[in-house]
């Protein structure tokens, strides 16, 4: 238990208490200074981080108080006399899947022997850059054959080198900008290491980026200027600049950039498009192994401490920094990137890096959002761990906070209070059949209710305490004990300042601020018993890591997935600014705490009539879920998922979407919502059984009609069974066109059945243009037009979905075998001593090299939280992809059924 908080350890952690080591994930960290203007900003806005497992703790050149070329004189701590770098280099540079290549890159192991008698330094320098074309290869080509020239002719050089490269920066822009003969609208970004004895400095104009290997883990030295980025857009707006779907001026993808300039105005003057580097310096030591140089191409597909992995482990076998290079470029290739590929590796010791001998100490936790394991009100697996994992990690107790016994009690206890009650209306007559046992007032559970625990149903939930009717009322939430963004403005303060904001929020991002600032009230907050039984974090697609998302193996899940991070990131961003003048404590205004609000408003929130954005309602939300099916009998959820609120706001969009659609089922079914809402007349959110329920059995609730990937985006679970899951396939334009019917209405279902649609749209395909009008009657009223057309478009689309299958990356089987193989390492890490058998055992060392962890450990229990959180995520993607192949798998039976079928009648 935190001492002396008075939080849990959601709040605390929101609120900015008890906190522990945060590995990484705030950009503020390690040794750069909180106090320098530039910083300050940053540690009140809570940038992101590019991925939490990469520290950085380089110092900012803009805060040094004495010159770079007097770093190499700087007399070492006593253990580190005896160090002195030895630079090796190795670059390689492809063309990748672009028609040209635009990618410059330079490699100086030795300045003294590069440039002669002509400059001597006091240390041993080296030179390296890595420069990104775009708009043609004259940018990148004048800036890498003279950037050196300018630094080394710089009147600050050697005496302050730091000014000396800011100046030539601009200088070879300015110099570009006067070469007629070139193409001055094509520009590069540019990205250079200079190197004296120890000491490192890294210039940076653009998105490559440089990662320092330290014994293993990966410290970037540079940042990407995109226009996103909060500081870079703050600038690029005070200049006039203006940003449009992440692109500077609609017209390009970086906020810094050397040439380019038909985007820039007279040579001197302020423009959004800045040629001025961004400085890093580092004093090396004997830890910091190699140095990575690489365009965007690179860390598009990769993570920094993905590549420094892949690095170490290339050198350790081989110690060749020029095949290490290589290994990298070709390991984004296989990624599928998008763009031109350089990577230089520099090494600083003419030895391989040495083997780490891992520690087998006891792990430290810190509590956070990334880091608390516990359940919450409604705490399924799917978004925190179960009691007992939680036990045998050791620390329930410590982290739980809140959230068990005591703490559902306190909310039952507190329901009861805000009037919130589950008596029967009006109540029921005992009999002997169906007694109503007693219950203490002091709750709001009893008569109708209670809390359970379900293991092979969605974990805990409600069930009944009697025989209920279809149809009864059983729980009644009043509404004043609705979370709203109404009931937030009840403080004049708050609300003045948020209505200034209102115009330029939606809805939903104004109920994520509201609660927000109702979690930093702490215990001050009337809806204190309810938020500290909120979950500790959610797999909804917007948490999930780029692996996570690759790992959904289908364009259609991966794009959905993409949309979905890009969207909550759109979203934090636009709010980030009402979130500062509400004065919210810097760990609030994080993306990963936007990710766990705005997850809460998504997963839990229940439609009211006065505001799109729903409601939250305490008790109400810890119902399970039940898919809606045809003749309204309720299906079992996973045993995995998290349980999560009605949202018929959500059904609504549903129902915009289109539902299933099959050959025997008239379009527009659907099952209709009668599990609950807001009735005016009771003031009151009011529930009902949706069926009849006997005593002790799961009262759940349907929500509207789903597929997997929908339930993922908005509540963070699969369903192994979903009558409403649906798998979307690739199909000629010409099937497309050949009929009206949308394209979101051609899938094949659940069971393998091809839609309605598409097998109208199919049947009008595979008719001659010159018949479509005659037999277009019997295609739309869903006849077959000949046995030959039936059987075309059967074995047309059993081989499509088969050809699929082939394409993808694994099978039904090996999925099965990797998802029990996670489930070992979830729930028994230390039975996994024995090496991991797999037919693709190359996925799971990617996972392994995304966290930082090698394959071959012995023993997974010291796994930190934060993978273990990932392997959760990672195996929702896994059993989505499963029930997606399932289904074409089913969709090549019933084809293949019906063939046999029809041309046995045929004959």
């Amino acid at each position: 238990m935190a001492a002396a908080t008075g939080l849990s350890p959601t709040l605390a952690m929101l609120a900015g208490r008890n906190l522990g080591v945060d590995n990484g994930s705030s950009l503020n960290s390690g040794s750069e200074d909180p106090k320098t203007p530039e910083n300050r900003k940053e540690t009140k806005v809570g940038k992101p981080p590019r991925h939490l497992s990469v520290i950085r703790h380089s110092v900012n050149a803009a805060c040094l108080d004495f010159d770079f070329a007097s770093l190499a004189l700087i007399s070492p701590p006593e253990e580190q006399i005896g160090f002195l770098p030895v630079f090796r280099s190795g670059s390689c540079s492809e063309m990748g899947p672009k028609p040209y290549m635009e990618d410059e890159h330079v490699c100086i192991d030795n300045l003294i022997e590069h440039l002669g008698a002509s400059m001597k330094f006091s240390s041993p320098g080296a030179f390296y850059g890595v420069f990104d074309g775009h708009g043609g290869t004259d940018a990148a080509s004048f800036v890498h054959k003279n950037i050196l020239k300018f630094v080394l002719e710089d009147s600050h050089f050697p005496a302050s080198v730091d000014k000396a490269i800011k100046s030539a920066f601009i200088k070879t822009d300015h110099a570009f900008a006067d070469s007629h003969l070139l193409d001055r609208t094509s520009g590069t970004t540019a990205l250079t290491a200079l190197v004296f004895g120890r000491s490192l400095l890294i210039a940076n104009v653009g998105d490559c980026r440089a990662v320092l290997g330290k014994r293993g883990r990966a410290i970037e030295l540079s940042r990407d200027h995109k226009p996103s980025c909060n500081s870079e857009r703050l600038r690029i707006e005070k200049l006039g600049g203006k940003i449009y779907d992440g692109y500077l001026n609609g017209q390009l993808s970086v906020a810094r950039a050397l040439g380019n300039w038909h985007m820039k105005g007279t040579k001197g003057s302020a423009c959004p498009l800045s040629a001025e580097p961004e400085l890093q310096v580092t004093v090396l030591t004997e830890e910091d192994e190699f140095l990575i140089m690489g365009c965007d191409g690179l860390w598009d597909v990769m993570s920094s401490q993905c590549a420094v992995t892949i690095a170490r482990k290339q050198l350790m076998i081989h110690n060749d920094p020029e095949r290490c290079s290589r290994e990298l470029v070709r390991e984004a290739l296989r990624r599928n990137t998008c763009d031109n590929l350089t990577a230089v590796v520099v090494c600083f010791s003419p030895d391989p890096p040495p083997r780490i001998e891992v520690s087998r100490s006891r792990v430290r936790r810190s509590i956070s959002l990334e880091d608390s394991w516990g359940v919450g009100a409604g705490g399924r697996k799917g978004e925190g761990k179960s009691n007992q994992t939680v036990e045998k990690m050791g620390e329930a107790a410590e982290e739980g906070g809140e959230g068990g016994d005591e703490g559902m009690a306190a909310l039952l206890k507190w329901a009861a209070h805000m009037g919130m009650s589950d008596s029967p209306w009006p109540p029921p007559t005992p009999s002997i059949s169906s007694p109503v046992e007693p219950s203490s007032s002091s709750y709001c559970l009893g008569h109708t209710l209670f809390v359970s625990y379900f293991s092979e149903a969605g974990g805990r939930g409600l069930a009944a305490s009697r025989d209920l009717a279809k149809g009864e009322l059983i729980l009644r939430v009043p509404r004043k004990a609705l979370f709203t963004t109404d009931s937030a403005m009840a403080d004049e303060k708050f609300a003045s300042c948020v209505k200034r904001h209102r115009h330029r929020l939606s809805p939903t991002q104004m109920l994520t601020v509201c609660l927000l600032a109702e979690v930093e009230k702490g215990r001050r907050s009337r809806w204190y018993p309810y938020l500290v039984q909120l979950p500790r974090s959610y797999n909804t697609l917007a948490n999930f890591t780029r692996f996570e998302v690759q790992a959904f193996h289908v364009e259609d899940a991966i794009w959905v997935s993409e949309k979905a991070v890009a969207m909550a990131k759109s979203e934090w961003k636009d709010a980030v600014g009402l979130m500062q003048n509400l004065d919210l404590k810097p760990q609030l205004l994080t993306f990963r705490s936007w990710l766990w609000a705005s997850a809460t408003i998504s997963s839990r929130t229940l439609h009211i009539p006065w505001d799109s954005a729903g409601c939250l309602c305490p008790v109400g939300d810890l119902f399970n879920y039940a898919a809606p099916d045809e003749d309204g009998s309720p299906e079992m959820s996973d045993s995995k998922p998290e349980t999560t609120g009605l949202s018929i706001q959500l059904l609504e969009h549903s129902s915009q979407e289109g539902t299933v659609h099959n050959a025997d089922q008239p379009d527009g079914f659907m099952q209709r919502l009668t599990d609950g809402g807001y009735e005016e007349n009771m003031n009151s959110y009011c529930f009902y059984a949706r069926k009849r329920y006997k005593k002790g059995e799961q009262v759940l609730l349907g929500y509207g009609t789903y597929t997997n990937l929908e339930l993922l985006e908005h509540y963070g679970f699969v369903l192994k069974e979903n009558p409403n899951d649906r798998a979307f396939i690739e199909l000629k334009a010409e099937v497309c066109t050949s009929s009206s019917w949308p394209r979101d209405s051609l899938y094949i279902q659940h069971d393998g059945v091809p839609s309605f649609a598409l097998l109208c749209a199919l049947r009008s395909w595979a008719t001659p243009m010159n018949l479509r009008r005659t037999v277009g009657n019997r295609i739309y009223s869903g006849s077959i037009v000949s046995v030959e057309n039936e059987v075309l478009i059967m074995k047309w689309l059993a081989k499509h979905c088969t050809d699929i299958l082939a394409r993808l990356k694994t099978t039904i089987g090996e999925d099965s075998m990797l998802s029990s193989t996670i489930d070992k390492m979830i729930d028994h890490p230390s039975c996994l001593s024995s090496t991991v058998v797999l037919p693709h055992v190359t996925e799971l060392r990617e996972f392994f090299e995304a966290h930082g962890l090698t394959l071959e450990v012995a023993d997974y229990s010291g796994m930190p939280v934060k993978a273990r959180r990932s392997l959760e995520r990672w195996k929702l993607a896994i059993q989505w992809r499963s029930a997606y192949k399932k289904m074409l798998q089913g969709c090549v039976f019933y084809c293949e059924n019906l063939i046999c079928c029809l041309s046995s009648r045929h004959v």
